[in-house]
């Protein structure tokens, strides 16, 4: 996939021509293939829409956020800028749904940065924001999924509280949709799965801190069922080994260091391959656990 600013071309493999796929009147924002390579999701005009890769008209699949302020399938400045969430909208593993994110900032005010020292004066010169400042109203969030076929979409239930977080979503091999969800002050961490038919919600694990949670993407499903999942519950980053319904199998590192990544999962051989600081906090190395534990 290659993103033009408002077009999307699809090469298939070096020796093929490039094929445009999407040609909007209008920027085109994070377009993304589908996991089988059929089809493209982006967004155009706070809407999502999806392609066929072999040609036709895109298909819109959201309404309602155009023209009121809202968007759909984009992820928010605090998602971006803050928390490592650079998207909005996420393919199912089979490519027939999309979960997307719905973002409020209607009722944040407007906010204008002015670029000193530009050439120019007036509307090229400055942007207008809706910024959420410390401690005032953060952008109000929603999670939908949408068949790619049309239809209406399902809202997921992310809890009473309404300023929270949505700071990572996840589907899972098997199709089942979970997302962290973390709240205002970020000191609770909830890893949640979603019934896909109701939106209901089941908490799978919780993390809690008293002073701060670091987000992080070492969340890992396992094909055999179960996850890997890091954790600073000790005073240092590690890994876990959790069966399906988020109860702890047994931790796989331990120490006075930091796990900071993990890089893969080679199921077959049991084995988990992340990279740490266990030969010093200046160094950065790759090592392998076993997922039955060890050294």
């Amino acid at each position: 996939l290659i993103p033009g600013q408002s077009a999307v071309y699809v090469l298939a493999g070096t020796e093929s021509p490039v094929r445009k796929v999407v040609d909007a009147d209008g920027p085109v924002l994070d377009p993304q293939l589908s996991p089988d390579g059929e089809r493209v999701a982006y967004v155009r005009d706070a809407e999502v829409y999806v392609a066929d890769v072999a040609g036709g008209e895109p298909r819109q699949l959201t309404t309602g956020a155009r023209g009121t302020g809202k968007t759909h399938g984009l992820a928010e400045f605090i998602a971006q800028e803050e928390m490592g969430r650079s998207s909005g909208l996420w393919w199912s593993h089979d490519g027939s749904q999309i979960a997307f994110i719905e973002v409020d900032e209607t009722h944040i005010p407007v906010y204008r940065i002015v670029h000193q020292g530009s050439d120019a004066t007036g509307a090229n010169a400055q942007e207008d924001h809706r910024y959420p400042f410390a401690g005032q109203p953060n952008a109000r969030v929603r999670l939908g999924v949408v068949s790619v076929d049309g239809g209406e979409p399902t809202w997921m239930d992310l809890g009473q509280d309404r300023d929270i977080y949505l700071a990572r979503v996840h589907w899972l091999p098997d199709g089942q949709l979970w997302a962290q969800v973390e709240n205002r002050q970020q000191t609770v961490l909830d890893l949640v799965r979603f019934d896909l038919a109701s939106g209901g919600r089941t908490t799978v694990l919780r993390e809690t801190s008293d002073v701060w949670i670091n987000l992080h993407d070492m969340f890992r499903p396992l094909d055999s069922g179960g996850f890997i999942w890091a954790s600073e519950r000790s005073g240092f980053s590690h890994l876990y080994l959790y069966d399906s319904d988020g109860g702890l199998v047994h931790q796989l590192t331990d120490g006075d260091w930091m796990v900071d990544g993990v890089v893969g999962v080679d199921e077959d051989a049991g084995l988990v391959y992340f990279t740490g600081t266990l030969d010093g906090s200046t160094e950065r190395h790759l090592y392998v656990a076993p997922l039955a534990g060890g050294t």
